[in-house]
């Protein structure tokens, strides 16, 4: 059962005759947009950065610091690129385990 089906879709620009894409077909199953979902904001609360750094730059005492602002303050305040550079690969790597999770999870429960 599909969750999400567009079937066929073009388009164009209004001033351009000539098609820029031409029969796109999309269709999502259920389980698959619940990974989608879940991925995206997981990637999202990993790399929550601005908003943290805009009110409180780590707050008082660091109490405030997710590791996306600590690797940015490793990175440029400190001048420790290499460790700066290794954190965001961790984060990139934590975030694909847990995708595999995610996908192993919801195989196994047919969501």
């Amino acid at each position: 059962m599909s969750y999400i089906e567009i079937k066929d879709v073009s388009f164009s620009y209004a001033d351009d005759a000539r098609l820029i894409l031409k029969d796109i077909s999309l269709n999502v199953e259920k389980g698959e947009f619940v990974l989608v979902v879940l991925v995206l904001r997981t990637m999202q609360a990993l790399r929550v950065f601005e908003i943290i750094y805009q009110l409180t730059q780590g707050g008082p005492n660091n109490s405030t610091m997710v590791v996306s602002f600590y690797a940015y303050f490793k990175t440029f305040s400190s001048l420790d690129f290499g460790y700066g550079s290794t954190i965001g690969m961790l984060i990139a790597v934590i975030t694909i385990i847990i995708t595999l999770v995610y996908k192993k999870v919801l195989e196994d429960k047919e969501v």
